[in-house]
């Protein structure tokens, strides 16, 4: 299937939402279980050193108790999401409670889909079968380049790519129903070389890969630190 394919079924599986408003319940609730992350990269706020930022938040991970009331609350109430998303402004898979989360969202099937953005850096053999079993239904890794130099210079962290790799490829083999989508933003592959290299490295462990744009999401954080001009805004808008 080729992009423009892509890009028809996934316009097929959408609803317009002038046509279904207005909404009786929501279609999807983010979860933020973690306002902790393990990486500092230069475009996002946890790069930011400044303790008195407008863009901080405490540095604490939601409890278990806490996501419980909410799902109880949506079976009481009898909604029925599309999606339920564990992930926010930190790296999910910090919240020792992540496995247990999804296992209690699935059992009380108030969504048609659980999923979550991660770093990926945390899987092992061990956490990447709990995942799996957990019946999470989709996990989004968003890489931060293609070797460890690339990891340094990008998050500020000390990374065995080789490991990292064979994680993934071992959660991708072994991952059951699990919908691997693995993504890299444009100013990680400038060059056709990198790109050439990002699509031959993940294409056979992954259901989609993708290369995105990067946008900014503050007006404050220098996004030259990574050697890069933003052409754009959020929401498509013209610098």
């Amino acid at each position: 299937m080729n992009l423009e394919d892509v890009f028809e079924h996934k316009k097929k599986e959408r609803e317009k939402l002038s046509q279904v408003l207005p909404l009786k319940q929501p279609y999807a609730i983010y979860f933020n279980i973690s306002n902790i992350c393990n990486f500092k990269c230069f475009y996002c706020v946890h790069s930011d050193n400044d303790q008195n930022s407008k863009y901080k938040r405490p540095l604490k991970m939601m409890e278990f108790d806490l996501l419980k009331r909410c799902i109880d609350y949506l079976k009481k109430e009898e909604i029925h999401l599309k999606m339920i998303d564990l992930s926010g402004l930190g790296e999910p898979l910090l919240n020792k409670e992540f496995c247990r989360m999804v296992r209690y969202i699935k059992e009380q099937n108030v969504a048609e889909c659980v999923e979550t953005i991660t770093n990926a850096s945390l899987l092992t053999k061990e956490y990447c079968d709990d995942i799996i079993s957990s019946k999470l239904d989709k996990i989004r890794i968003s890489l931060q380049g293609l070797s460890s130099e690339d990891y340094f210079n990008v998050s500020k962290v000390e990374m065995d790519y080789y490991k990292f790799y064979e994680n993934i490829k071992y959660l991708y083999k072994n991952k059951d129903n699990l919908f691997v989508y693995i993504k890299i933003m444009d100013v990680m592959v400038k060059d056709e070389e990198k790109k050439k290299m990002f699509f031959q490295l993940f294409s056979d462990i992954a259901d989609e890969v993708y290369i995105e744009s990067l946008m900014p999401i503050t007006d404050y954080m220098d996004y030259s630190a990574g050697g890069i001009v933003i052409f754009q805004k959020l929401y498509m808008e013209n610098k």
